[in-house]
């Protein structure tokens, strides 16, 4: 199956332990995790189009290929993440 999902608020600075930039809970990453365990999906791709860098969704995923995270973002913006390098 096949989902599409436009959400806000994102909730994408909260970290895995950290809540950060306004943000309680990641929001896209329980939706990701409820996809994967819930409904049996193998990969989640999340496109994150927004002015900062959603650190915290790139931090919770960063070492789990099972979720791609793209994010299109303004640089230097807070949280001063998200560069090339």
């Amino acid at each position: 199956a096949n989902v599409f999902v436009a959400a806000r608020p994102p909730g994408h600075h909260a970290e895995k332990t950290t809540a950060m930039g306004f943000c309680l809970f990641n929001t896209a990453a329980i939706a990701a995790r409820h996809a994967q365990k819930k409904h049996q999906a193998e990969r989640v791709a999340i496109v994150d189009w927004d002015v900062h860098h959603g650190n915290g969704t790139q931090d919770i995923f960063w070492d789990d290929p099972s979720v791609l995270y793209c994010s299109t973002h303004q640089m230097p913006l807070y949280p001063g993440t998200g560069a090339k390098s």
